[in-house]
């Protein structure tokens, strides 16, 4: 089946065991391609606007750490702002 005819580009990559954020990295370097394929002619219209339409992953939006305080920030921003010239 041809390339522009799946949506599995997504799947594939899920299959290797990559985080989210690697495989959307991955799909906008590949859509980039894609258009620039186009552009050059390489790659025809069609082909190259079914690449871009494939949807990213989505993703569960964890983050690491916990979030500060309102004085942790106050004093982590005095920190901060003493240490950068100006």
């Amino acid at each position: 089946m041809p390339l522009h005819q799946s949506k599995s580009a997504p799947l594939w990559l899920g299959e290797m065991e990559f985080a989210p954020s690697t495989i959307n990295q991955r799909l906008a370097a590949i859509r980039k391609l894609a258009t620039e394929a186009e552009r050059c002619g390489y790659v025809d219209s069609v082909t190259a606007q079914a690449i871009v339409t494939v949807a990213g992953v989505k993703q569960k939006g964890r983050r690491l750490g916990r979030r500060l305080a309102l004085y942790e920030f106050h004093s982590w921003n005095r920190r901060t702002t003493a240490l950068t010239p100006l």
